[in-house]
C-alpha cells in the first residue's frame, strides 16, 4: 500500500472530492431472485458474470453527493503526497450503536492498492473509540469490487433495499461487529 495520510475533511477539499472519478468497472453483478410459495417468500442473490467488463456510474450525482455528505457525522480524505485520492463518509446512527459507511471512493489510478481497506480500518477504529459496535457498508449490487472488499474485510451480507439511491437503484448492505 502506498504511504497514505488520512485526515478529517476540510471545506476546500469538497470540490476535489466531487471531481474524483466515482465510477467503477465490474465483470459481475448480484442478481436478486424472489420465490413466493404459499406462506413463504424467499429472496436470494446470485453472482452473475457479465459478457464484458462494464463501467458503472456512481448512484449519486453531484447534488446528491453533497446531500449525502451533509448527512455524514465525519468525512475523512486519503492523501498521497498532498493529493486527495480517496474519501470515506461516516454516519453515526444513534441510539442503535451503528456507523454506516455512506460513501467510499478511491481514484481509479490508486485502486487495488489497499487504500479502501485502510480507510475502512480507520473508520472501524474511529467507531470503536466512540463505543459503536456495528459497521454497515452500503453499495449497489453491481459493485462487485466493493462486495469483494466487504467480504474480504469480514463483513457479512445483511440485507437490501429497493430504490434506495436517488437514481432509484437498489442497495445491498454488509455489516461487521467491531469491538
Amino acid at each position: 500500500m502506498p504511504e497514505i495520510d488520512i485526515r478529517i475533511v476540510k471545506q476546500e477539499d469538497l470540490s476535489v472530492m466531487i471531481e474524483l472519478d466515482h465510477s467503477y468497472k465490474t465483470n459481475h453483478i448480484l442478481r436478486m431472485e424472489v420465490n413466493e410459495e404459499g406462506n413463504q417468500i424467499n429472496t436470494s442473490f446470485h453472482q452473475v458474470r457479465l459478457p464484458r467488463t462494464t463501467t458503472i456510474q456512481y448512484p449519486r450525482d453531484e447534488d446528491n453527493l453533497i446531500h449525502s455528505w451533509q448527512l455524514c457525522t465525519s468525512i475523512y480524505v486519503g492523501t498521497i503526497r498532498g493529493e486527495i485520492v480517496s474519501y470515506i463518509g461516516l454516519e453515526e446512527i444513534s441510539p442503535s450503536s451503528v456507523v454506516r459507511i455512506r460513501d467510499i471512493v478511491v481514484s481509479p489510478s490508486y485502486r487495488r492498492m489497499g487504500i479502501a481497506s485502510g480507510l475502512i480500518f480507520s473508520a472501524e477504529k474511529w467507531a470503536a473509540s466512540r463505543k459503536y459496535s456495528l459497521m454497515i457498508l452500503e453499495m449497489q449490487p453491481k459493485n462487485d469490487p466493493a462486495i469483494h472488499l466487504a467480504r474480504k474485510l469480514g463483513y457479512s451480507f445483511s440485507g437490501f433495499q429497493n430504490r434506495f439511491y436517488p437514481n432509484q437503484e437498489m442497495a445491498v448492505f454488509f455489516e461487521k461487529y467491531i469491538s
